[in-house]
């Protein structure tokens, strides 16, 4: 993380399966989820990981860096019975993929958003979960953006 956020982070060349490494992302969480009394679906958009191939170039333990952050806050925001919904589509060579969660963000830090050691609602977060992320993803050569209302939160990630 120290080098991503000096900026002497080098995208390595590995070729990750996002499919499967969404999969069992998924998988990873989905008792962390439930013991929230929360549901943590994934949709593929029609791929199935374990016939399909996706990939993407990047650092694999970093990424589930960034996802275990996302994923994380949306869990302990959530209430019995929030269903959170990973979601991928492509538009070449983009593969986009969206965390959604039924809470919006506080009004009051939604200007500062993913920005070093902003919290709300945890009372031992450190502010360092969502910029972490999005940092992450940058290097990568990836986008970063989310939109929160009434609805929910979303947070969109492309990587390539």
């Amino acid at each position: 993380m120290q080098k991503v956020e000096k900026g002497e982070y080098e995208k390595p060349e590995e070729a990750i399966n996002i499919l499967l490494f969404l999969e069992n992302t998924r998988r990873y969480f989905q008792a962390i989820a439930a013991s929230f009394r929360a549901d943590l679906d994934l949709d593929l958009g029609g791929f199935i990981p374990e016939k399909d191939e996706l990939f993407v170039a990047g650092d694999e333990e970093l990424l589930f860096s960034a996802f275990s952050n996302l994923l994380l806050n949306a869990i302990e925001v959530s209430c019995p019975g929030d269903r959170i919904v990973v979601s991928l589509h492509t538009t070449e060579p983009r593969v986009w993929i969206r965390i959604f969660n039924p809470k919006a963000i506080p009004a009051h830090i939604r200007s500062r958003f993913g920005q070093k050691y902003i919290t709300a609602g945890k009372a031992d977060g450190t502010g360092l979960g969502v910029y972490s992320a999005r940092s992450i993803v940058e290097a990568m050569d990836g986008t970063f953006s989310w939109e929160s209302g009434r609805e929910g939160t979303t947070v969109e990630l492309s990587l390539c």
